[in-house]
């Protein structure tokens, strides 16, 4: 190469991160509310699918990190809560979004719901 930088040498750098967006949802089933946080809205710019979600629930647990974009759990006591989301695209941008999450009458179970199928070994 004499150094000129041709055409086909330009590698392209246009990715765009994602765009997160998140909802919560309040179900009720068998006497326990169970709070659904909901990131499938989340979208990417280039059309690339969101890969990965990390999402955190505001009262003290540990971040959970899963390829789906939903996720179910109930809270241990009453009180207001922030749910955040982190998402990822392929390319490993991110983008994160929050929602507020207000629990009157608190579930008297902790574990996630969430199926092991969806976890992510990281």
């Amino acid at each position: 190469s004499n150094g000129n930088a041709n055409q086909s040498d330009v590698i392209q750098c246009s990715n765009k991160g994602p765009t997160a967006i998140l909802e919560a949802h309040l179900i009720d089933f068998q006497g326990t509310s169970y709070v659904t946080v909901d990131a499938s809205k989340s979208m990417d710019t280039d059309g690339d699918q969101c890969v990965s979600f990390l999402f955190s629930f505001g009262d003290g647990t540990p971040p959970v990190y899963i390829s789906s974009p939903t996720i179910s759990r109930p809270y241990g006591k009453s009180g207001a809560y922030q749910a955040v989301v982190t998402v990822l695209d392929k390319h490993g941008l991110s983008n994160t979004a929050f929602v507020n999450v207000n629990i009157d009458e608190p579930s008297p179970y902790m574990e996630s719901i969430s199926s092991q199928s969806d976890i992510v070994n990281k």
